[in-house]
């Protein structure tokens, strides 16, 4: 069991540095000793339900498709599922940086840190569309609220100046084996792998360093003892480390750090212009302008090119998408436009995208059910009408039909119309929504990005 392994675990003695002799004290042992302190070990428990076929041992086709048929399946049981991967210690008052597929959905968060102290945590904010999250250790009781734990840590670096070839160490505890350190070298900067579930993994740094499962979260470190980006994602055939890992950068982790501190969740930059990307000529081009904003007082009009920012060329979405996820709100940028064959360098300064562009409707027409459904114990919103225009109607399987039930929205129960226009205010665009709908007898849910 996971955390019976974390306890047996916390009995290891931290390795020793100070003792060791001019020649074995190599740059990779010096970067171990300057960031394993602030690495920790992260289990998390979370509820997942299961959808169960009580016919499944009768191998037959006809019970089997009935059965998994998401709005037919026999019944679901609730299971827990159990999680392992790795962090670091961003502050000292207790801030644990990770990857947010660790701790997704947890309902439970244990931490131990590589001298063996074990703490609960939870989670602070997510980093979507990056697979980041900031955790908080709660302290544990008696300690005094207002004072600080003072624990070890680390302030992720900067990696746009990595070398191909230079050392890459990552730190973590695969399969549950806590600090363990394994070596490599950079192969590659600025990977796009294809986005997973929610994530976008964008700028991504290539390591043949052993990355393995439980190393999520974990740091990877130069030579210098820098911590360069968060070890993330493998490709593999066996499930194994094949010398294909890939960490986030560095530059975007310390914008999840601080975004989540100020705002509690990732805010993208927002320069008052919405781009289209012009794939025959291989730019982007200014589709339009809103005012007021930076954009429209440098006089950028719709038709102009994007054609770098902060020096860096932008000829695709993933590009420009690629550095907001590190530009930091009120961070000033440089951009080159070309209008009329003319290029300029104009100055930005990235803000928060105004609340009133963040609006979303999702096209359904609710009304509070009545009080005899009430009565016999029922919950939820009636959906009147699905438009046609908005947007669940035009998810592909139509999954709401007018006369269901909405129960809940990301797991928030909705029990009246009030309820559902208070939660629905708070979504915003490129979030992930889940509903949970009942329709007849059936309970089920879905989710979708908006």
């Amino acid at each position: 069991m996971v955390y019976s392994q974390l306890i047996l675990c916390a009995l290891f003695t931290a390795p020793a540095f100070a003792d060791l002799s001019e020649s074995r004290r190599t740059a990779i042992v010096t970067a171990v000793e300057a960031v394993l302190p602030a690495t920790v070990t992260i289990g998390a428990e979370k509820v997942a339900v299961q959808q169960v076929n009580p016919f499944r041992s009768l191998h037959d086709d006809f019970f089997s498709d009935w059965f998994s048929d998401p709005f037919f399946g026999g019944y679901r049981r609730a299971v827990r599922v159990k999680s392992l991967g790795s962090g670091i210690l961003v502050d000292r008052r207790g801030l644990i940086l990770t990857n947010d597929h660790v701790v997704a959905g947890a309902e439970e968060i244990h931490v131990t840190l590589s001298d063996g102290r074990a703490f609960q945590a939870r989670v602070k904010g997510r980093g979507l569309p990056l697979d980041l999250a900031l955790l908080e250790i709660m302290p544990p009781k008696g300690h005094p609220p207002d004072e600080e734990l003072d624990l070890p840590f680390v302030t992720p670096g900067a990696s746009d100046d990595l070398a191909l070839g230079e050392w890459a160490v990552a730190i973590g505890a695969p399969s549950n084996l806590e600090a363990s350190v394994t070596a490599g070298i950079i192969s590659a900067v600025g990977r796009r792998l294809p986005a997973k579930q929610d994530y976008k993994y964008l700028g991504m740094i290539q390591t043949d360093a052993a990355i393995n499962p439980g190393n999520s979260g974990g740091p990877l470190v130069n030579a210098d003892g820098k911590v360069v980006g968060i070890n993330t994602v493998i490709i593999s055939q066996s499930g194994g480390s094949e010398g294909l890992g890939f960490a986030i950068p560095a530059e975007q982790a310390r914008k999840v750090i601080g975004d989540i501190t100020e705002a509690g969740e990732l805010r993208p930059a927002w320069f008052g212009w919405e781009l289209a990307e012009d794939e025959s000529a291989g730019r982007l081009v200014v589709r339009k302008v809103h005012s007021p904003s930076d954009a429209a007082s440098a006089g950028i009009r719709p038709g102009a090119a994007l054609v770098a920012l902060n020096g860096k060329p932008t000829r695709s979405a993933d590009d420009y998408d690629q550095m907001l996820l590190s530009i930091r709100i009120g961070q000033a940028v440089a951009a080159r436009v070309q209008e009329n064959s003319a290029e300029r360098v104009v100055r930005l300064i990235g803000r928060a995208i105004p609340e009133s562009l963040l609006r979303v409707d999702l096209g359904l027409v609710v009304q509070n059910v009545s009080s005899r459904y009430r009565r016999l114990g029922g919950s939820g919103v009636l959906v009147a009408e699905v438009r046609p225009d908005g947007i669940i109607a035009r998810l592909k399987s139509a999954p709401i039909q007018p006369g269901d039930i909405l129960v809940a929205v990301n797991e928030e129960a909705v029990d009246a119309v009030e309820a559902y226009d208070a939660v629905v205010r708070r979504l915003k665009k490129g979030a992930t929504v889940e509903i949970t709908v009942r329709r007849r007898n059936l309970l089920f849910s879905f989710s979708f990005s908006l």
